[in-house]
């Protein structure tokens, strides 16, 4: 009210527009005190109705209750009744389609595949720096390693010690090539462990080193096994 009346006794528009400011401030400033207030001194009641209807009984659903009805149901039935009901459960979750996995044989028949070169390898025009796969002869054909055991076989049947040098010589003077030569030290070392071994009435053990003109390594003595 006093800021009103001094707005009616001041003559300077300029004065009077300042004192019409300053009252619109301060009345909404009363407003929102007032509004404040009485949020302030209803938070109490709005507080504990809001506690009453937390904490007001509901409605029943009418579903079963786990403890006092499901699980005590649940534990008089059998358990084959149960297990085929847990299948059931597990079979609904699973998905509609399964992703492939492939399965070992099919990842190393993969990996093991050999493909076959579209363009001829040597051709100039190419400026990639792949190359084609080369498939390197196997030094030991099956025939040649058959013809070497069987020979090998007659040598143990002698009864006698036999070193890996001593039947390469002995190769050598029935006129083996040096391939056979080589073969006879490949089929000795692949029967140095008794379990691997196609002379079953010897034994192989290391002793010392050889050397001839087409093969050298680590020595083995095949001895007679004595009997027990």
């Amino acid at each position: 009210m006093a800021i009103r009346n001094k707005i009616g006794e001041v003559e300077n528009i300029k004065s009077k527009l300042e004192l019409s400011s300053l009252h619109d401030l301060l009345s909404k400033a009363g407003n929102v005190r007032a509004r404040l207030q009485l949020e302030v001194s209803s938070a109490e009641g709005r507080f504990i109705e809001a506690q009453t209807a937390a904490f007001r009984a509901r409605k029943s659903s009418g579903i079963p209750d786990l403890e006092t009805h499901l699980l005590p149901q649940a534990m008089i039935r059998p358990g084959a009744q149960l297990a085929v009901a847990a299948e059931e459960l597990i079979v609904s979750l699973f998905p509609a389609v399964f992703p492939k996995t492939p399965d070992l044989s099919n990842l190393l028949s993969i990996l093991l595949e050999r493909r076959q070169l579209t363009k001829d390898a040597d051709d100039d025009e190419d400026d990639d720096e792949i190359e084609p796969f080369q498939v390197w002869p196997d030094p030991f054909p099956d025939q040649l390693v058959v013809k070497i055991s069987q020979w090998l076989s007659a040598k143990f049947e002698e009864n006698r010690s036999w070193r890996i040098d001593e039947l390469i010589d002995a190769g050598a003077n029935e006129g083996f090539s040096a391939i056979e030569q080589q073969c006879i030290a490949f089929c000795l070392y692949r029967s140095f462990p008794d379990s691997e071994s196609e002379f079953e009435n010897h034994h192989a053990v290391l002793d010392g080193e050889y050397e001839t003109w087409v093969v050298r390594g680590d020595n083995l003595r095949f001895d007679v096994k004595t009997k027990v």
